[in-house]
């Protein structure tokens, strides 16, 4: 261990360091020139052998060659007796052309045939290489065959074998001498190399002093200054600079970090800028590098785009004016500033593929704030761009009869409406309303009511002009503009209506039903552009035809506005009121059934009695409720007439039943709506969780922080919720995950066609997957058929609700 300590710490030092490098290079030196010595001398010595052999095969098979073919014995052995007494000859043979030993230097294989492998071979060789002589090495010695000829025909062979143990031998002996030699030689390198490095490293000593000082921050360092040229007095020469230079390195370091800070900077413009695609130009606009993503879109690899200009790789449109775009980058470069392209971008490949792209481009500066380049990054939004025009059209058209919806409609009213301002044009709008379709819709189910409207919209589509503007406004109600066009062909127009639509039957399974439609009709021009007037009077006038007997048309004017103004559209505030008043609003349910356990529950459903008791189906008066504000007084109407009910006959229903109300948006909205229902629940003693609230998935987008708080107030005293019409809006499921729904009621729309519309089928299933994912329970209304239960059950849908099921009826049928 002590013998180790004193190695390690003296093996530190830089003078034992040399010391021992130079012994070790000099005796590794000394042993590759004695290595190779040997090697040399080896390789010479095998060499002398190996053509001795030969030569010694060769005077054989002269010498042999005449006594073999006499074969006359007597004359090869004396011929063989010569070499008996050579010191590296181990064997020689003669064979006749058969291989038979004729003569041999030991007369035991005498008339023998050597049949050992090495023989084998040996003959094999010669005969297949067609060679008149082989020679191999094995065993220590030197095996040589050559062929006996004459007159180039074989009559034998000579094999000799020539012992070269005697080459070991003399080569041990160099190996000897050699190796006395490098000992002699490292013993005097050492003693060169300690004098050498002893007197090169004194001086050294002086420097590593120096050197701890410096590195103690102490730079008043007394160094021996030399004039002379070797590396010893350069070093210490060039310490003694350095500590009197350090501190002008602090500066510098200073300048350093400051270098640091813009590259910072100019890594962070670049970082902000990236996104799918990246490409970077000289501050020529040629291209140095693009990545991965850039490549599949323009179609170009880096080696491709290298050295070229951004508008020889792809091209850039407006996707509004179809115009051709200048780069942003560009603009970087020659503004100097980051540049975000409008999103309305269309980018052309080389194959002439087009890609909506947003996009960004920063320049590149250096140092000095010289522009060095620039980055350009996009990223393909054509998806997106393609969902938005889906979801655009969405919102403007009907999903049942493809037609514009009523926000469509009033669009292209709006803009019309300021036309005859301008150019005295005059157009005109025609409301309409079908006769008879609640009927059929109440009779007959909501499908074949569906079925009527997709026809109605594809008959009136067929019987006006080209280029007018049909829509369907919700229920049975069309909307239509007809474009320059005066009041004569209006009438005409509208009458082509009635007729078309008079003489149209609708058939449904084994049923055939008629039906009509009544049409109000309102002129646009200069002294009629108010949007919201010219859809009013329409919808009055056609008030009026229907007023007047249906299946015929009326043509709104001042005088007819004023009245029914005052006289027909304010009398449903009046009939509302009364019937709140009179409690002539009744409560109806129609069950909600459970297909996998029995735990039913149902929907509660407000109708209206008319003075001779008959029935007015909401759609009749919601719409008025709603244009006047009345919707909470009835959805307070409702719960309370429910929660009254309900508490006098709790007893005789069932444990496990509960129901579902409707609250519309109105209500949501209503900032004392929330207590009023607390009030009745105190009322009342109300056991919340009998009770599901249901509302629609766009009053709930559309009212999201009103619907949330709504929910977090009544789900603490033990209500559920219940998103109706899930699926139609153009909301996703993220907010779902903000709103406490238990029950997720999948939009009949997608319902009643999900057995011969496969994306129908598809969202159901998805809607199903997404909802139970989310511990949500689903239910799908509009079921009419038993077919679409079969495949709800398939699909595993817990609840269904349609006339599959049961239709709407009294809540006090449920007594009996």
């Amino acid at each position: 261990m002590k013998l180790f300590s004193f190695y390690k710490e003296y093996m530190q030092s830089i003078k034992s360091k040399l010391i021992v490098s130079v012994i070790l290079i000099h005796a590794i030196l000394m042993s590759l020139v004695i290595f190779d010595l040997v090697q040399r001398e080896s390789a010479f010595m095998q060499t002398q052998l190996s053509s001795k052999a030969y030569e010694l095969t060769s005077i054989l098979a002269q010498t042999s060659s005449v006594s073999l073919l006499n074969n006359d014995l007597v004359a090869l052995e004396e011929l063989l007796s010569s070499f008996n007494n050579k010191s590296n000859n181990s064997m020689v043979f003669i064979l006749d052309k058969s291989a038979k030993v004729r003569a041999s230097t030991n007369r035991e294989y005498f008339n023998k045939y050597l049949d050992d492998a090495i023989s084998k071979n040996l003959l094999e060789t010669i005969k297949n290489e067609n060679v008149l002589h082989h020679q191999t090495t094995h065993d220590n010695v030197i095996d040589t065959i050559q062929i006996i000829e004459v007159e180039k025909n074989v009559i034998g062979y000579v094999r000799t074998i020539l012992d070269s143990t005697v080459l070991s031998n003399e080569l041990a002996i160099i190996t000897q001498q050699g190796l006395f030699y490098v000992l002699l030689a490292i013993l005097l390198g050492s003693f060169f190399a300690w004098f050498s490095v002893r007197k090169i490293t004194s001086r050294l000593d002086i420097v590593a002093l120096a050197s701890e000082k410096i590195a103690n921050k102490d730079f008043n360092v007394d160094l021996p200054l030399s004039d002379n040229n070797d590396e010893v007095s350069k070093m210490t020469n060039a310490f003694y600079v350095m500590s009197k230079s350090i501190q002008g390195y602090i500066d510098d370091l200073q300048k350093s970090n400051e270098l640091i800070y813009n590259e910072k900077q100019l890594a962070e413009v670049t970082l902000s800028s990236i996104g799918d695609c990246v490409i970077v130009t000289d501050a020529s606009g040629k291209i140095t590098f693009i990545n991965p993503a850039a490549e599949e879109i323009i179609k170009y690899n880096i080696n491709e785009a290298k050295g070229k200009k951004i508008e020889e790789l792809f091209e850039l449109y407006s996707e509004d004016t179809h115009l051709k775009l200048e780069s942003q980058l560009y603009v970087s470069i020659r503004e100097e500033r980051v540049v975000w392209l409008s999103n309305h971008t269309l980018l052309v490949n080389r194959y002439g593929r087009q890609y909506a792209i947003e996009d960004s481009s920063a320049p590149i500066k250096n140092i000095h704030g010289t522009i060095e380049g620039a980055i350009l990054v996009f990223h393909d939004v054509t998806l997106k761009k393609k969902e938005e025009r889906r979801i655009k059209w969405q919102s403007t058209h009907d999903s049942l009869t493809k037609l514009n919806n009523r926000l469509g409609f009033e669009t292209v009213l709006n803009n019309l409406s300021q036309q005859p301002q301008r150019d005295n044009s005059q157009h005109a709008l025609l409301f309409m309303d079908l006769d008879k379709f609640k009927i059929i819709n109440d009779t007959a189910g909501h499908l074949a009511g569906d079925e009527i409207l997709k026809q109605v919209a594809s008959l009136l589509s067929k019987s006006i002009r080209k280029n007018d503007f049909l829509s369907r406004f919700g229920g049975d109600e069309f909307g239509l503009i007809l474009f320059n066009c005066d009041k004569e062909l209006s009438k005409e127009i509208a009458q082509k209506l009635i007729d078309a639509v008079l003489e149209y039957t609708f058939k449904w399974r084994d049923k055939e039903f008629k039906i009509g439609v009544s049409i109000g009709i309102s002129m646009i021009d200069k002294d009629n552009y108010d949007p919201t007037l010219i859809l009013s009077s329409a919808d009055l006038a056609c008030y009026v035809a229907k007023e007047r007997g249906r299946n015929r048309y009326y043509i709104a004017q001042e005088s007819d506005l004023a009245y029914l103004n005052n006289e027909q559209q304010f009398n449903w505030v009046s009939k509302i009121n009364n019937a709140l008043r009179d409690k002539k609003f009744v409560l109806h349910v129609q069950k909600i059934k459970d297909l996998i356990a029995e735990n039913d529950h149902y929907e509660v459903l407000i109708r209206l009695l008319d003075e001779q008791n008959s029935i007015i189906y909401p759609d009749s008066f919601l719409p008025h409720a709603q244009k006047y504000a009345l919707l909470p007084k009835i959805d307070r109407y409702v719960i309370e007439e429910f929660f009254s009910w309900f508490k006098t006959h709790e007893t005789t229903l069932a444990k496990n039943l509960t129901f579902s109300v409707n609250i519309t948006g109105q209500s949501i909205s209503d900032v004392e709506f929330v207590d009023d229902v607390l009030l009745l629940v105190h009322k009342y003693n109300m056991d919340c969780n009998r009770v599901i609230f249901e509302i629609t998935e766009s009053t709930a987008i559309a009212n999201l922080n009103e619907s949330q708080l709504f929910f977090d107030k009544l789900t603490t005293q033990g209500f559920r919720f219940s998103l109706d019409d899930f699926g139609t809006g153009l909301s996703s499921f993220a907010y779902l995950k903000s709103l406490p729904i238990h029950f997720l009621k999948i939009d009949g729309a997608f319902i009643k066609n999900m057995l011969t519309d496969k994306i129908d089928r598809g969202m159901v299933e998805s809607i199903f997957k997404i909802g139970s994912l989310m511990n949500l329970k689903i239910i799908a209304e509009y079921s009419e058929t038993d077919a679409i239960i079969s495949e709800l059950k398939n699909i595993g849908i817990q609840y269904a609700q349609g006339y599959a099921v049961e239709k709407p009826h009294s809540i006090h049928d449920l007594l009996n």
